[in-house]
Order: C-alpha cells, then structure tokens, then sequence
C-alpha cells in the first residue's frame, strides 16, 4: 500500500486540502491518503477552533471519498506535533505501508529546520505541492544539509489551490458565503457550533 500523508491544523479543513490530496493521489499512484490532525504546529500558534471540532471536520470532509481518511493520532501526544514522531509510529504500526509526505512549497523550504529532518526522508518519500509565492524547486539549504533530499523529493509543479484557512476564518467572521471553500457539511458544521466568530 501506497499512502499519503497530509498533515496540518486544519483549521478548519478546507476544499484546498481535498484537492492537493487528490492532486497527490493522482500524480503519485496513491492507494489513500490519510488527513493527520495535529495537536499544534511548531511552527503556528494554538489553533483557533478545538481538538474534537477539528477531528470532526475532518470526518465530515472525507465522507463519500473511500480513499481519504481522518487519523487522530497526533492529538494523542503532547503538543507540539513533530513530524518524526508521527513518521515513527505510523511506520512501526504499519510496516508493510510506503508512506509519501505530502507537503506544500511553503513548509519545504523550512524543512532543513525540522527535527531530525535526515530520519524523515529515511522513512518516506516527500511530495511538495506548488503553493502560490513560493518556489517550485529544492531549497538550496535542503540540498546543501540532506543531499538525500534530491532523491526522495518530488516538485508538483501544477499549483495547489490557494485557498487559506485563515481566509475562510475571516469569512465567518465577516459573515461572508462559504460556497466553494469548504464542503457544505463543514460550512454547516462551522455555524451549527459558532466556530471562528461564528453566532
């Protein structure tokens, strides 16, 4: 098995996350792709809706696509959420799985900077996605640090979606349509519990 992994706050989920996993899926020959919650990034504040409300997103979002699921198992550990930590339990608890990371350009070109950035291309191979105002290509420092990386790499060049979490954030607030940014049953999710300013 052949399987993605796409982390992040997901605060809240978006349509954008849906389709760089299907971009991914597609490109790469995935058999899923697993949406990873985390805790809190090490590199963000405390996101802004609950652990449980995220979760829940998630789940709404992936309903009706059989290939993409909703694992939790980030929210279990102490917060901050590294990116090894998960890499090593997943591939104990899943030995006979290759496992693709799936990243945008954004967070590669501060992955010479993560813990134990070698051990994590020792795991799995990394997928970057194009997203808008950041470089389609290898950081130098990357390169220079882990010259592994030029293997275990892969550069989707067709851009992501550019859609943010934080706009659709404001859009709540604002009290502005979410059609299209969102699938409806997270819009609903959103309003029905007054996430993001949302009464």
């Amino acid at each position: 098995m052949r399987i993605g992994l796409l982390g992040g706050t997901f605060d809240p989920v978006h349509c954008g996350h849906l389709a760089v996993a299907r971009q991914v899926r597609d490109a790469c020959a995935l058999d899923g792709v697993w949406l990873i919650p985390a805790a809190r990034s090490p590199f963000r504040g405390a996101p802004h809706a609950s652990a449980a409300h995220r979760v829940a997103m998630c789940r709404l979002a992936v309903q009706g696509r059989p290939w993409l699921e909703v694992r939790d198992l980030e929210l279990s550990r102490p917060a901050p959420s590294y990116t090894i930590d998960t890499l090593r339990a997943l591939a104990k608890a899943h030995p006979n799985a290759d496992f693709v990371l799936i990243v945008g350009t954004d967070a590669l070109e501060a992955m010479a900077a993560w813990r134990d950035t070698a051990a994590i291309f020792a795991i799995c191979e990394v997928v970057a996605v194009a997203r808008p105002g950041f470089a389609a290509a290898l950081p130098a420092d990357l390169a220079r640090e882990h010259p592994e990386s030029v293997t275990r790499i892969r550069i989707l060049r067709d851009g992501a979606s550019d859609i943010a979490a934080s706009d659709v954030r404001r859009r709540v607030a604002a009290r502005d349509s979410l059609e299209g940014l969102v699938p409806d049953t997270v819009a609903a999710y959103i309003q029905r519990h007054g996430l993001y300013g949302r009464r």
